[in-house]
């Protein structure tokens, strides 16, 4: 796709906003091609305007997080006691996550607002520190799954709490599957409409017409803590309402979600995830600005 972008794209099009979107977005941006292929492009260049395509600032997130932090969690699962693992978790999500997003929200000047034209997308969302709690909440619900499966005993000699406590919910299954499907849905609402609110305050006469720029007098109604509140809590509250959503498949509670999730289709999904985004997100750019 990057190879793509640089010598392919130049020829696609001249419509009345290509200059704006391809050009300035995408070609001119792309002296930078190089950290795509070595996964760095999250980190170098810093600012959005300079990635060559931004969006696989996503994938090299990701692929950070897996060399570094399922093997460090693996290990001190597999050799030490659960305290240990209980440390490692609020050590990564305090330190990795909480403390940079605080600062680039307090000291930087983050907007409160989401999306790629803030520099919020620049200090926060295209970088890993934003990505790290969504990934611990994957891997401590992994874990969970494992051991509610196949660990009768850990290795300090206790069993897993959740087995005995869940084993007990079964029986009143409608009412944990109704809990968790009421929070998990919650969750999932609370972080959009808390956006919606904070976009509340903006005046219509200050937004412009021109579909990719914002005005800078466009004012929203959280501040910088109030911004800072959001960023640092919403992820969890998000993820964690997946979480919920998906515990009655994984205890064997869901006649409906389970099939689902064990469905074939999701393996051929998976090996095209990241493939058909960009491909699609290109493909729809390409199609706007070559438009007469």
């Amino acid at each position: 796709m990057t190879m793509a972008v640089m010598y392919i794209f130049p020829f696609i099009g001249d419509g009345p906003i290509f200059p704006d979107v391809i050009s300035d977005f995408f070609l001119n941006s792309c002296s930078y091609w190089w950290t795509n292929f070595l996964l760095i492009s999250n980190w170098v260049p810093w600012n959005n305007e300079e990635m060559c395509m931004s969006s696989v600032s996503l994938i090299s997130n990701e692929f950070q997080m897996i060399i570094i932090l399922i093997p460090l969690i693996g290990y001190i699962y597999k050799n030490y006691f659960r305290r240990a693992l209980a440390v490692a978790f609020t050590t990564i999500g305090i330190f990795g996550s909480l403390v940079p997003v605080l600062y680039m929200t307090l000291v930087k000047g983050t907007d409160s607002s989401t999306g790629w034209m803030s520099n919020a997308y620049d200090n926060l969302t295209s970088k890993i520190w934003f990505r790290i709690p969504p990934f611990l909440i994957g891997m401590a619900l992994a874990i969970f799954h494992f051991e509610y499966r196949y660990v009768d005993k850990l290795n300090d000699g206790s069993k897993p709490f959740h087995k005995d406590y869940l084993q007990k919910i079964v029986q009143n299954s409608w009412v944990f599957k109704t809990f968790c499907y009421t929070i998990g849905f919650l969750c999932l609402s609370v972080p959009l409409l808390l956006q919606v609110y904070n976009a509340t305050c903006i005046k219509d006469d200050n937004v412009q017409d021109q579909m990719y720029y914002l005005d800078e007098d466009i004012q929203y109604c959280w501040k910088n803590v109030g911004g800072a509140i959001y960023y640092s809590i919403s992820p969890i509250v998000f993820y964690s309402g997946v979480s919920l959503l998906m515990l009655p498949s994984l205890i064997g509670m869901s006649s409906i979600l389970k099939p689902m999730l064990n469905s074939h289709l999701w393996h051929i999904l998976e090996e095209l995830t990241f493939q058909a985004f960009l491909l699609q997100y290109l493909v729809v750019v390409w199609f706007f600005a070559s438009r007469e």
